[in-house]
């Protein structure tokens, strides 16, 4: 179904294009041409194309062919931040083999595609032209297939065909960029060497309502609905009002106890407002927090805060809402907030989608 198109051009073929004047091979054809053009033509012709043809083509050419990423779609898988041992002797192992496989080759990565090595820790292969449909793959090093379901569960979002406990496959879209992966993980090398994900259960809302909570308890203003537009997955959190003027304020949040002093959390999620029920008062809000406690549940320095979503927001459209917050002495429990305050009778609702987490 899919072909892997090596775009690489000899480069004695590339030299070989460039042929000299047909000129020059006549010049006994008629005695009397000009005594100027039988002097001149083969003095020119050699000190000039020779000189020129090969300091030229060889210094563009070949740095532009072997990876054509324009024409083609191109999947690029960055190992320089992976250590294999499948042996398990503490040596890390040799990496021999890469291949992208999937269901359109069995699982096999000798029925995939091979991917060359670049010699800067990434291995790449070209595609001819772009799938027409949906690619369902994964990457192989060494015969081993990379584990992503893992990764999902902890707030990626790499692998969205999944069961959160057993597989996780990656997709690439028709209409999606050129991909650059990171073997086993859903963060490229760089947001690995930054900071790591940690595990922010159900982010996606997968499993409906699971592991999150709300406040007070007893609030049912909330649905975790299918809808053709979510981020990844088929779900999202729909957040409706409360419609309560003395207490407006709708939390929904995930809980941790006893962070690391003087850690960096860094929490995101996305947001979205449909134009069907949009907010319409200028004092309704949503937005994403960090709140810390102490034992007592007294707040512990200040709680850190996203932009907000309003009545001016642009609806039908994901906004992306992130913070911080670096964790002082005392705090004994940290929470992570989806927020919705509904002011004045508002009708509005606010979704979410896609919340990770990332400590540093």
């Amino acid at each position: 179904m899919y072909r892997l198109s090596i775009a690489l051009i000899p480069l004695s073929i590339l030299l070989a294009c460039g042929g000299k004047d047909s000129d020059t091979s006549d010049t006994s054809s008629s005695t009397q041409e000009p005594a100027s053009e039988a002097s001149t033509e083969p003095a020119t012709e050699p000190a000039t194309e020779p000189a020129t043809e090969p300091a030229t083509e060889p210094a563009t050419e070949p740095a532009s062919e072997p990876m054509d990423c324009i024409e083609n779609l191109c999947f690029t898988l960055d190992l320089s931040c992976t250590e294999l041992d499948a042996d398990n002797d503490g040596t890390p192992d040799t990496i021999s083999t890469v291949a992208l496989t999937g269901p359109w080759a069995s699982w096999d990565p000798s029925m995939g595609v091979a991917a060359v090595d670049n010699g800067d820790g990434t291995w790449s292969i070209i595609w001819d032209g772009f799938p027409e449909e949906d690619l369902t793959y994964l990457w192989y090093v060494n015969g081993e297939a990379e584990i992503l379901w893992d990764d999902m569960v902890a707030g990626g979002s790499c692998a969205p065909d999944t069961d959160y406990s057993s597989y996780g496959n990656r997709i690439w879209a028709v209409g999606d960029a050129q991909i650059f992966d990171a073997f086993g993980n859903c963060q490229s090398c760089a947001e690995q060497t930054a900071g790591s994900i940690i595990a922010l259960s159900n982010p996606g809302f997968e499993q409906d309502f699971a592991d999150w909570q709300i406040f007070p308890t007893n609030l049912s203003n909330y649905a975790v609905e299918a809808q053709e537009w979510a981020v990844e997955g088929d779900h999202v959190l729909k957040i409706m009002g409360r419609n309560d003027s003395n207490d407006p304020i709708t939390p929904i949040y995930q809980e941790f106890a006893d962070p690391t002093e003087g850690t960096t959390f860094s929490f995101s999620a996305k947001a979205y407002v449909d134009a069907s029920q949009p907010l319409t008062d200028t004092g309704s809000q949503a937005n994403i927090m960090i709140k810390a406690f102490d034992a007592n549940w007294g707040p512990v320095g200040s709680t850190m805060s996203s932009d907000i979503i309003t009545s001016t927001t642009a609806p039908d459209t994901w906004i992306d809402l992130s913070t911080e917050y670096t964790v002082p002495a005392g705090v004994a429990h940290i929470q992570f907030v989806l927020e919705y305050a509904q002011l004045n009778g508002d009708t509005g609702v606010v979704y979410f989608d896609e919340t990770s987490l990332i400590l540093q």
